[in-house]
């Protein structure tokens, strides 16, 4: 079986910028979610990916600045938190800039809402 990555150096070259090593049980899977037209439209598309994936210490404000002006940078960001990319730059976000949007997520998804609803036609306010 092909890893999902592989390591050059520090910072492992995940399954994006054009380094689709899958392995045969997402092959197909990660591989068409991979190839969507925002994609093709990516200010990353013919930047060395390096830069996308610092090693530790290193800076991520050049990747940052390319994903600054990027005009498919939520796409990417999105693609990432769905995918549970863990490692480089990805919509502008790091590894940790990602963790945090995810937990935001899912505690907006737990938290039910605060406000009760109003009385309508049919009955009392329900909380």
């Amino acid at each position: 079986m092909v890893p999902s990555y592989v390591s050059f150096g520090e910072a492992p070259f995940s399954l994006a910028h054009e380094a689709l090593l899958v392995d045969a049980a997402l092959g197909h899977e990660v591989a068409e979610a991979w190839s969507g037209e925002w994609r093709r439209l990516a200010r990353c598309r013919d930047r060395d990916p390096d830069v996308f994936f610092p090693g530790r210490g290193m800076s991520t404000a050049p990747a940052k600045a390319i994903c600054a002006s990027c005009p498919v940078r939520a796409e990417c960001l999105e693609y990432a938190l769905e995918n549970r990319e863990k490692y480089g730059i990805w919509g502008g976000k790091s590894e940790r800039e990602r963790r945090q949007l995810r937990r935001l997520r899912t505690q907006r998804q737990r938290r039910p809402s605060s406000r009760p609803r109003r009385a309508g036609p049919s009955g009392p306010a329900v909380p």
